[in-house]
């Protein structure tokens, strides 16, 4: 019976950690001038 608590327990972890193991990275957008008189505000965007 302890042994039956044992692997339930790992068990449980292992599918509470599994949705850590799949992050993804977050990708997000800006937006800006990237040509005319603000285009130095871009070319600082893009780096």
């Amino acid at each position: 019976m302890k042994k039956l608590g044992i692997l339930s327990a790992a068990i449980v972890g292992l599918v509470m950690s599994a949705p850590v193991a799949f992050a993804e990275d977050i990708t997000f957008s800006v937006v800006g001038p990237m040509t005319g008189q603000l285009a130095t505000i871009g070319d600082q965007f893009k780096q």
